[in-house]
């Protein structure tokens, strides 16, 4: 009888872990003029110098983060911008005058926007990036007048009520209006995210498991093979 019900017992374990590993998706949300994206996560780190392939079995959202400096064709942390945390570990980024924050995210779970670029590394991150800070605790950063009008698809890291998530234009829009769009949307925090054709190229798995890409065309376009670093959301 033994037997058996460690037999059974070990049977609901399997299914219980097989329905919480496919549980851990991306919930898809759309608002007047943007497209979010809420990672159902466990963790997050930065990949470097190799995106995690559409399908990696952990990776549950994954799309650029830093700014990369130049278009060379091996990898160096040096040519991310700004210092940064990969695995746990410290680099030593290009300095980048365009970055004015941070996010990092913690061994504990816990995560933070910051308005400089300093980790706390009393707090053990496990990663970190630099980027253009646009809200902190929900008050709107100046505008960035080096693309104040210019249209492209715009993507944030945000946090809206204790949640994080990924914020997208659903078509070509100025910076501006992205800024507008966002405090419309009244994210708490939200820090901006390299894009451009070829750094625009993303993946998730949506509600039923499937595997998505975002701008799949984007992998032809020539500075596609120059990307340094990534954002990954893990189950």
């Amino acid at each position: 009888m033994k037997t058996i019900s460690t037999i059974i017992i070990a049977f609901i374990m399997t299914i219980t872990a097989s329905c919480n590993h496919t549980s851990a998706t991306t919930r898809v949300e759309h608002s007047s003029g943007i497209v979010v994206y809420y990672p159902q996560f466990t963790s997050i780190d930065l990949a470097v110098e190799q995106m995690p392939a559409a399908g990696a079995d952990s990776v549950i959202f994954c799309c650029e983060a830093a700014f990369t400096g130049e278009l060379l064709d091996s990898f160096k942390h040096t040519n991310i911008a700004d210092n940064h945390i990969a695995g746990g570990t410290l680099y030593k980024g290009y300095t980048c005058p365009a970055n004015t924050g941070a996010f990092s995210f913690f061994n504990d779970g816990s995560w933070s926007f910051s308005a400089d670029k300093r980790f706390d590394l009393s707090r053990h991150p496990i990663m970190a990036f630099c980027q253009r800070l646009l809200i902190i605790n929900g008050v709107t950063q100046p505008v960035w007048n080096v693309l104040r009008d210019k249209r492209t698809i715009y993507r944030a890291l945000c946090e809206k009520n204790g949640q994080l998530c990924l914020v997208q234009t659903t078509q070509v829009d100025t910076y501006a209006r992205f800024i507008a769009l966002l405090e419309q949307y009244q994210v708490d925090n939200a820090i901006y995210l390299d894009m451009g054709a070829g750094w625009n190229y993303a993946w998730y798995r949506d509600s039923n498991d499937k595997i998505i890409e975002i701008f799949p065309e984007s992998k032809q376009a020539p500075n596609y093979r120059y990307r340094t670093n990534w954002l990954v959301f893990k189950r």
